[in-house]
């Protein structure tokens, strides 16, 4: 049966999404779009606007999809720092000149207690939240790519308050040589509504550059959301052998998770796993854990 929500249930809700809003940076609505679930990206501290080539470019600039060469899939599962958990499914093409990305993302912030218009309380998801992500990134030429994303966002409060919001991202990516540059701009689209509540979606600017050579990758990011202060990013990467990749991060204007920390392991040729940890001040560590495949 549908549960009704009282006032004092809809108060907890408020509360709740308040609480949410304040571990996410400033008071947007939809924070899941502000989330990149994509283990090698997260053990580089997010730095990761002018990497391009992989999946993970949905998730921080469309534009690097047009530098992929193979089909790519990839599955990931993250554990957070309270019992909120992510799980992701991603899938790439190349498609004409460029290369077409699709996600779905799944996200779950615990489960809280409801009492109901009778008195009786009852456990509920507090939230849970989908998004499905269709990006598209194009060459036009061996040095600069351009990219688009659209995202669908269907979120619902303690299993009776829906949402939906509707978001695009806009990328550009510059190779030149070992250095790339890369800017995007993230969520744009209209507020999210909760009854009569609506937040304006979180609206990313980034602006990145990296460096690749002879098995180092660097990154650097700034980070701007809505009304809030710049944010940096610094990540790098190093692979030995091609089979074993040591990753770190750090993300500077963060009260938790400023350091990340990441390994890589290739296995067939064409499979690899990823594992990302966040490491909390407050809070259990974020652990993230992905397999992708290449073909």
């Amino acid at each position: 049966m549908r549960k009704q929500i009282t006032a004092v249930s809809v108060m907890v809700v408020l509360s709740f999404w308040g609480v949410m809003c304040a571990y996410g940076a400033g008071t947007s609505g939809g924070l899941v779009l502000t989330q990149g679930p994509n283990a090698r990206a997260l053990g580089m501290g997010e730095a990761f606007t002018a990497i391009g080539g992989g999946l993970g470019s949905m998730y921080y600039n469309p534009a690097g999809l047009g530098f992929m060469k193979t089909r790519q899939a990839s599955v990931l599962f993250k554990r957070g720092m309270a019992e909120d958990s992510t799980g992701a499914i991603d899938a790439g093409i190349t498609c004409g000149r460029g290369a077409v990305g699709l996600g779905l993302l799944y996200y779950t912030a615990g489960a809280i207690e409801l009492i109901n218009t009778a008195g009786v309380s009852s456990t509920v998801n507090a939230e849970t939240d989908y998004l499905v992500n269709v990006s598209y990134g194009c060459p036009l030429s061996r040095a600069v790519a351009i990219g688009a994303g659209a995202k669908v966002l269907r979120s619902t409060l303690v299993e009776d308050v829906s949402a939906t919001a509707y978001a695009l991202d806009l990328g550009v990516m510059w190779r030149v040589k070992k250095i790339s540059f890369g800017f995007a701009v993230q969520n744009i689209g209209d507020k999210i509504k909760y009854i009569d509540e609506g937040d304006n979606l979180p609206l990313i600017m980034r602006l990145g550059a990296s460096y690749v050579s002879k098995g180092l990758t660097v990154g650097v990011d700034a980070v701007k959301q809505n009304d809030n202060d710049i944010t940096e990013h610094v990540g790098m990467e190093y692979v030995l052998q091609k089979a074993v990749s040591l990753r770190a991060g750090y993300k500077a204007g963060y009260d938790a998770g400023s350091i990340t920390l990441g390994l890589g392991l290739r296995f067939l040729k064409s499979c690899q796993f990823d594992y990302a940890m966040a490491l909390m001040d407050k809070f259990d560590n974020a652990h993230y854990a992905s397999l992708t495949f290449r073909l």
